[in-house]
């Protein structure tokens, strides 16, 4: 519950540019509230925040999450969801993690290739491509579950372009 206290300003001040300051463009008198309640928390965030271990998990976050939602506005366009209700953007936000991940899988996996086309046999390659492949099918398996059956063939088709 918000209790936010009211305070005025005199009538009448001590000279007139403090007298013009009291008042409105429109000649009323200025008015402040403030919450105690709000101020208390939001003193208390700050004192957290400033300590020593605030610190050190507010740092972390650099690492954790923004980059995330960087790649996810830069690299990939996404600053918002355009759809409404809490398992639509659980679909939209889902699929547009799996295909960072599936970029980072194919650039892995070129990555992998390219390692051990140089510096293996031929039939390491192919027992290092066939586990990611399997990787492929659990993705695969995992979106059946998951989303609609359309938004399914997209995903496929898009992981069959990769591929």
């Amino acid at each position: 519950q918000r209790q936010f206290k009211v305070y005025k300003a005199d009538k009448e001040q001590e000279d007139s540019r403090l007298n013009e300051l009291a008042r409105t463009p429109k000649g009323k008198l200025r008015t402040t509230s403030v919450n105690y309640n709000w101020e208390y928390f939001k003193q208390q965030v700050k004192e957290n925040l400033e300590s020593e271990t605030g610190k050190r998990i507010y740092a972390q976050r650099k690492i954790d999450v923004e980059t995330v939602f960087g790649r996810m506005k830069g690299h990939f366009g996404m600053r918002r969801v355009h759809v409404r209700g809490k398992q639509a953007v659980h679909n939209d936000i889902g699929l547009m993690l799996m295909a960072m991940n599936l970029t980072k899988l194919m650039l892995e996996l070129g990555r992998w290739t390219a390692q051990f086309s140089h510096h293996s046999t031929k039939k390491e390659t192919q027992q290092i491509l066939s586990q990611k492949k399997a990787g492929f099918c659990c993705v695969s398996f995992y979106l059946e579950l998951v989303i609609s059956q359309s938004q399914f063939l997209l995903c496929m088709m898009l992981l069959i372009f990769c591929f």
